[in-house]
């Protein structure tokens, strides 16, 4: 009797153990295809923040809505953006403010993202700035070539992982301050259209060639950029 019980047991117990082992591998999947489903949501969308309110980002579930005013929660569009980089990232920006956008360009650079940023000298805490360069980020500031010409370098886009086949762009006009996003009406804008990739993707290497030959050949560029400490 205790024999044929055994038999029996073994006889169940094989199929039970089998489909819990494709329920748990089933879960598995089916999170892994929720995230890549988020992930494609999060880079062809637009955002709008209305004085302190953030809205069209895609969150994960409802309670993720239901948080409370965070700053971090207000850059989170950005900080997803930066956090995702695999291969490169380069970054046209007025200046950079939050320290929570800073963490994630260092934490871009030790996982051996190439981090390339275009800022404006006039307008940066440039020892948070020097700090990026310590740590292996490229940082090119802008000056105006001459005291006379008052011109400010206003760009804010990011071009993310960009190949000849593929590439991701944050576009707007949030400036990355605690005011940009508690005070001001702004949008931005997540792009994977090739042709609009690859467009700011080659504005940004003009950009970044042409403010160099300037910072190299302009003296009041190059005694402007000797105060950096």
């Amino acid at each position: 009797m205790i024999l044929k019980c055994a038999i029996y047991c073994a006889i169940f117990s094989l199929p039970l153990y089998s489909w819990t082992k494709v329920y748990k591998e089933w879960k598995k999947i089916r999170e892994e295809l929720k995230k890549h489903s988020l992930y494609l949501q999060r880079h062809i969308c637009m955002g709008v923040y209305s004085a302190g309110v953030l809205s069209g980002w895609p969150t994960e579930d409802r309670a993720e809505k239901s948080k409370g005013f965070n700053i971090n929660t207000q850059f989170e569009p950005i900080l997803y953006f930066i956090r995702t980089a695999e291969r490169s990232l380069d970054i046209a920006i007025m200046f950079i403010q939050i320290k929570s956008i800073l963490d994630e360009l260092l934490a871009a650079s030790r996982r051996n993202v190439k981090v390339r940023i275009i800022v404006d000298y006039n307008y940066n805490n440039n020892k948070d700035l020097r700090h990026l360069e310590r740590s292996g980020i490229e940082v090119l500031y802008y000056v105006a070539p001459d005291p006379d010409i008052s011109t400010i370098f206003h760009h804010k886009y990011m071009v993310k992982d960009y190949t000849d086949e593929d590439g991701y762009l944050y576009i707007g006009s949030v400036n990355w301050s605690v005011g940009g996003v508690t005070v001001n009406y702004e949008t931005f804008n997540f792009i994977v259209n090739r042709g609009v990739v690859k467009y700011y993707h080659e504005k940004f290497h003009y950009a970044w060639h042409r403010i160099r030959e300037i910072n190299e050949t302009s003296l009041y560029a190059k005694g402007t950029l000797t105060e950096i400490s």
